[in-house]
């Protein structure tokens, strides 16, 4: 039986090519900087039972991987809200505590582990050489200190129907991030703040502020933000 997904670049539906029985899956997981909600709930038993229907149905070995994302601004302001001595300890403790609530509320839903679980701090290295590349590529650059996904970029190389929504007046786009249907990204990044090129542009690494976890580059201090390793 053929399966066809979605691909969002170019918005068809296309034949699932395979080499092998296993179909390796990454998804995007959490930003553990508070409780889970309903919108995670929906998402992730979604995906659960996509991955029960290749598995049990079509009899596929799934590879799913999933990543955490665990140093955000968000996770920062609610390190430095603790207000304890220590960041490094205060930040810590939010990143571990959200993340096991959150694989124990999916545990409640009868969602199915990942396979594999890998979180940004653990590939620093690995997502700055990845970001160069894109650099070189000219699908990034750095403003101001912090490196930026160009949008406008991609899009003209690839038609990629994903970033059509960038063309939007800037005027209009604080009132389309506070919408909740209507705005497809967080209110951080939809915000044009000028350091952009384009306002769909979003933060690949952002440059660190006084105290924050930060880890060295070429571009200066910065805290990973947003981008995974592929």
């Amino acid at each position: 039986m053929t399966i066809k997904v979605l691909n969002t670049l170019t918005g068809k539906y296309e034949k699932l090519e395979l080499t092998s029985n296993t179909i390796r899956w990454y998804i995007c997981g959490p930003t553990v900087y508070d409780a889970t909600h309903l919108g995670h709930a929906r998402t992730y038993v979604t995906f659960d039972m996509i991955r029960s229907i290749l598995e049990n149905y079509f009899g596929y070995d799934v590879m799913y991987v999933m990543n955490i994302t665990n140093i955000d601004d968000k996770i920062i302001a609610k390190a430095n809200s603790n207000k304890k001595t220590e960041l490094s300890v205060s930040f810590q403790e939010v990143i571990a505590k959200y993340e096991n609530e959150f694989f124990e509320d999916m545990d409640q839903l009868n969602v199915k582990r990942p396979s594999v679980t890998v979180r940004v701090t653990e590939y620093v290295q690995i997502i700055k050489r990845f970001i160069e590349r894109l650099e070189y590529s000219g699908y990034a650059y750095e403003s101001n200190g912090s490196v930026y996904f160009d949008s406008q970029e991609f899009r003209n190389d690839f038609n990629a129907r994903i970033f059509e929504k960038s063309d939007v007046d800037k005027n209009n786009l604080e009132k389309q991030a506070e919408d909740p249907v209507e705005g497809w990204r967080d209110p951080s990044v939809v915000k044009y703040d000028g350091e952009k090129k384009n306002p769909a542009d979003f933060a690949l690494w952002k440059r660190a502020k006084e105290n924050e976890i930060s880890y060295e580059s070429r571009w200066g201090p910065l805290h990973g933000r947003g981008i995974q390793p592929l």
